[in-house]
């Protein structure tokens, strides 16, 4: 199995709150979400494509463009860029 690389090594710069939002995409690719309250979260992955994962409360490390409102379940959202 090949070796799987986090792109961004480094420390979160910046944070906020997110909204999610079927049409407003986030300000840019996130590093991770802190999900404060567990449910599915709708995103969009920096390749376009849509997916709905299920999510515990805590740091979730995954780059995504986009949280869907339809969809996403999960509440408490903090986006680390």
């Amino acid at each position: 199995m090949p070796e799987i690389t986090n792109p961004h090594p480094d420390p979160a710069m910046d944070f906020d709150n997110v909204t999610p939002s079927d049409t407003q995409p986030l300000p840019r690719m996130t590093r991770a979400i802190l999900v404060g309250a567990a449910g599915n979260l709708a995103v969009v992955k920096t390749n376009g494509l849509q997916i709905t994962i299920p999510v515990p409360v805590g740091l979730l490390p995954i780059c995504v463009t986009q949280v869907l409102n339809t969809g996403t379940t999960a509440s408490s959202l903090v986006a680390l860029y």
